[in-house]
């Protein structure tokens, strides 16, 4: 049963627009990734959706009682928008001002930026409506950047209101939100939230460092605290509606190759999907192959919008010429090298579409998630056909086994196309048998049960709270589920990382760990960015599964033999280490600790607003240069960290899920490791947030939870001991017969 009456929906647009024609209503549904992903949501239970129906302004009043049957029967409530609104408030501030600043295409703003009275007034009314609409037990959740004001609105006339607000598109780095005038009133609007929800970890970090520089919240990990209230937020990816692509409908239009291997490209016409650029790759893969010629075909679904804004038409004209140019250049009266559709395809064509492709093109500028990325792999039963993806999507990060490229280099996509085309079946196989891997169990639902059920828990106080811990494991056990249980060593079983790489584990959380490793049904996985010699010193013999080096290497329970998880590069770690040192000389107690594949800049001793500050700026100049060097950058309360690419926590959880298909992940951190992590989780995993909500991280929490997840399980009966603790307890046990046995005495061992 859920912890809510209903979903109360709120976005700009309703899954339909409204049309009226020869005395009738029509519903035209709306494209797009909100819409679809939504729709799915919506036709749940009794839940009700809030936005703007599209023009009705041609209504007359049986139309208007036509629609508004509809409405109830459809379960929406429409919010109307002037003219004048529409210009200042949808074409201005949202697709004008906010929408390139989130992408990260500052050259695209205006030279005078729109009023912002509309912008405001349109969120008043939404908020109203919202509040009208409300019924105790509801939760509601708002979507997008066109509503960030809506949720310190409706908090001000339902203060106990439980509010979710979720981020389709990325957040870009502090600085460049901070060109927006008014950057700190949208941060608050948003910060009226009980949990805000964002595509990628990295978007949930830029947002913790806007709100910090741009706001009076503190942000303790994954909260933001100010107003009297704590603020969670994090990374919860959006997932399909693979039903939508399942419907039973026949195909209207035919995708063959007919003789040709196929590109397929399927994108909103908007400036960031990189179309323009993906055309100019194709083109000098056709001047630099004619091989190619006849034998390949570039499919390019470019769907209407925002036809009237003048740079979508120059966009649109642009394109247009480029396709023009291809195929004059290269064409024949038996071959088309790109063939462009200008609409927005059914389901079971764009089905259709997605199996007949050879190779998948999502060559984004920057993108929040995209899904038709996920649509594509979903869509490939067959295991075959290649995905070539944008390293600056949100998807990137979960779909790690396509061909990742740099979307602004032309010779990239070019060497991308290259080696797709090349590619033979078994590794094609084994990358989409690893893409589809890692998007099951990820669907739409999911991602909604996982993002309202953290609305849920913030507004009761804490994530899967560790007093419900040891009920929830011990009901898993007894429903016969195996238990992977995961927990980091530094920040959560220690409090400061830098002790703990110094002098190891204490006593007292060895005791822990042994007596929790001694139970029936549950592994345990210790997780630290520690060396692996270190580290076999300090858990010689304790019966866990060790993770060392953020992930790099493993070692089994039982086992003595460390195995390598993944291939890395350090290259890149003279050129960071440099310009790390360079911020430790502009900032005084800044300092950097550097392990086998990770630098971290600290500034636990700094002043706190200039440790920030620059913490900020080498947090953006590092992630410049993240994707081609092979490196991934992690900001942190106090800490700027620099790993290889793939080493970390959330890494190692996704690793720790794929070598534990059939059993339950228990994940157990502090609210910084949580968010990270609950983009991997499964909706059949468990996440635990050991951090109170009152006070700062503390270790004793996390050892107490171990404690009482030992105390609700049955013992195990015993394992043989390893190999160095089985010799080191048989010279122990010949040293106490030697002392024991007289000298003239025989010495006997009884078997």
């Amino acid at each position: 049963m859920s912890a809510y009456r209903r979903l109360v929906i709120a976005s700009n647009r309703l899954p339909f627009r409204v049309e009226y024609g020869r005395g009738r209503v029509t519903l035209r549904p709306t494209t797009g990734g909100l819409a679809s992903a939504l729709s799915a949501v919506h036709q749940q239970g009794q839940n009700l959706w809030i936005g703007w129906p599209g023009d009705c302004s041609g209504l007359d009043a049986a139309g208007q009682v036509e629609m508004s049957d509809i409405f109830t029967r459809q379960r929406v409530v429409g919010v109307p928008l002037s003219g004048r609104e529409l210009i200042d408030y949808y074409d201005g501030v949202c697709n004008a001002a906010l929408w390139p600043v989130l992408h990260y295409q500052l050259d695209r703003l205006p030279l005078s930026l729109p009023p912002f009275e509309s912008y405001r007034a349109v969120n008043e009314r939404f908020a109203e409506t919202i509040v009208e609409q409300y019924q105790p037990g509801d939760l509601i959740w708002i979507h997008d950047y066109h509503l960030l004001l809506a949720p310190a609105m409706v908090r001000r006339r339902i203060p106990d209101a439980r509010i979710g607000f979720f981020l389709h598109t990325p957040f870009p780095a502090a600085d460049v939100f901070r060109v927006l005038p008014s950057r700190r009133e949208l941060l608050e609007g948003v910060l009226g939230s009980t949990a805000i929800g964002f595509q990628t970890s990295a978007d949930a970090a830029n947002f913790a460092a806007a709100v910090s520089a741009l706001t009076d919240y503190a942000i303790d990990g994954g909260t933001a605290v100010g107003d009297g209230r704590r603020i969670g937020f994090g990374a919860y990816p959006i997932g399909i509606d693979a039903r939508r692509l399942r419907s039973g409908e026949r195909p209207t239009r035919r995708f063959a190759r007919a003789g040709c291997r196929l590109f397929v490209g399927v994108d909103r016409l908007d400036y960031t999907k990189g179309i323009p650029l993906r055309l100019a790759a194709f083109e000098r893969l056709l001047a630099a192959n004619h091989a190619l010629h006849g034998k390949v075909q570039l499919v390019q679904v470019a769907v209407p919008s925002r036809e009237h804004v003048p740079s979508y038409a120059n966009l649109k004209r642009e394109v247009e010429a480029l396709i023009a140019r291809v195929n004059v250049r290269f064409g024949t009266p038996a071959w088309t090298p790109v063939r462009y559709v200008a609409e927005s395809l059914p389901p079971a064509d764009l089905a259709a579409l997605y199996r007949a492709a050879d190779v998948m093109l999502v060559t984004a500028l920057r993108d929040g998630m995209n899904l038709v990325a996920k649509e594509f792999v979903s869509a490939r039963e067959d295991e075959d056909g290649v995905l070539i993806l944008s390293e600056l999507t949100g998807a990137a990060g979960e779909l790690p086994d396509a061909i990742l490229v740099n979307p602004y280099s032309v010779d990239a996509l070019v060497s991308a196309m290259l080696q797709a085309l090349e590619m033979d079946r078994e590794e094609r196989r084994q990358r989409m048998s690893a893409l589809r891997l890692h998007l099951s169990g990820r669907t739409v639902d999911a991602w909604m049960d996982r993002f309202t059920a953290a609305v849920t828990a913030a507004a009761g106080g804490g994530v899967n709270r560790s007093a419900d811990a040891a009920r929830i494991v011990r009901a898993s056990i007894d429903r016969g589920v195996g238990l992977s249980l995961a927990v980091p060593f530094e920040g959560v079983l220690v409090a400061d990382a830098q002790d703990a790489a110094r002098s190891g584990p204490d006593p007292d959380l060895l005791s822990a760990l042994r007596d929790l490793t001694s139970r029936s049904g549950i592994t345990v996985h210790l997780m630290t960015g520690v060396d692996r010699d270190t580290v076999d010193g300090w858990f010689d013999s304790l019966p866990a599964v060790l993770w060392t080096e953020h992930g790099l290497w493993r070692r089994e329970a039982e086992g003595r033999r460390w195995r390598r998880t993944q291939w890395t590069t350090a290259e890149w770690m003279d050129d960071v280490r440099e310009l790390m040192q360079q911020f430790v000389a502009r900032t005084p107690g800044a300092f950097v600790v550097e392990r086998a594949h990770a630098l971290a800049w600290r500034f636990d001793r700094a002043d706190p607003t200039v440790g920030r500050s620059q913490a900020q700026m080498l947090a953006a100049l590092l992630r410049d240069a993240a994707g081609p060097l092979g490196y991934e950058v992690t900001a942190l309360p106090h800490v700027v960290e620099v790993r290889a690419s793939g080493l970390s926590i959330a890494r190692t959880v996704q690793k720790i899920i794929d070598m534990s298909q059939a059993s339950q992940v228990v994940f157990v951190g502090d609210t910084a490791s949580a968010n990270c992590v609950g983009d991997v989780l499964r909706p059949s995993d468990i996440l635990i947030d050991c951090t109170a909500a009152t006070s700062p991280p503390d270790a004793r929490r996390a050892r107490a939870l171990l404690r009482e997840v030992a105390d609700a399980l049955a013992p195990a009966r015993p394992a043989p001991l390893p190999l160095p603790a089985r010799i080191k307890a048989a010279s122990k046990y010949a040293a106490a017969l030697s002392a024991a046995s007289a000298p003239s005495s025989g010495v006997g061992i009884e078997g």
